[in-house]
């Protein structure tokens, strides 16, 4: 299940459901691997897409993180990138 419908999505994002979206459960797959702190990281997620950007942001806040979203209106982008200890992209 890819949570593309509607009822999958509404579950993977009230938190109800261990399905995800595959790219953003592999982006943690990943993260989780390396045993980072994510508590001590400044973390940055670019872009919002329905495939990568929204359900990887959600699954960090799940997590009580605090993620720094970064969209094409958001100013100082270069700076906020250069800052950060993760960098998430799809």
């Amino acid at each position: 299940m890819d949570c593309l419908g509607k009822i999958a999505s509404e579950k993977f994002y009230s938190g109800s459901t261990a399905v995800g979206f595959p790219t953003a459960l592999a982006c943690m797959a990943i993260i989780d691997s390396l045993g980072l702190d994510l508590a001590t990281k400044n973390i940055v997620v670019l872009g919002q897409g329905v495939l990568v950007g929204k359900p990887v942001t959600s699954l960090l806040k799940f997590r009580n993180l605090s993620p720094i979203i970064i969209t094409s209106k958001t100013e100082n982008k270069e700076k906020l990138i250069k800052e950060a200890d993760v960098i998430i992209s799809g």
